[in-house]
């Protein structure tokens, strides 16, 4: 009988030890779970863009000339004049257009 109440015992003491280990360890599981924090998002785009240059430049150029002369006497004057004129300009256009793409990056806050 000593034998009967001992392996009884034994199994009771064995079972509140496994409950109290148990109880002990199931916070320490529960904070052993991962936590994910999400501080800064971030974000990866390609862009295209449509770029359209133009170069222009011009020049003008104007001159003109003119003479002059005249004659009195008594019963008579005459008298003549002569100029000219000359312009010329000239302009010149360059274009140029394509495409252009990058990557923008950035963060979302």
């Amino acid at each position: 009988m000593k034998n009967r109440l001992s392996g009884v015992c034994f199994r009771v003491l064995g079972r509140t030890f496994v409950t109290g280990i148990f109880l002990l360890i199931g916070p320490l599981a529960q904070a052993a779970d991962p936590k994910i924090a999400v501080t800064d998002l971030s974000y990866e785009e390609k862009v295209r863009e449509f770029i359209q240059n133009l170069e222009m430049s011009g020049s003008y150029r104007s001159s003109s000339s003119g003479n002059a002369s005249f004659r009195e006497s008594d019963f008579s004057s005459s008298g003549r004049a002569s100029g000219r004129s000359s312009e010329s300009g000239s302009l010149s256009v360059k274009s140029s257009s394509g495409y252009q793409t990058y990557i923008d990056r950035g963060e979302l806050r």
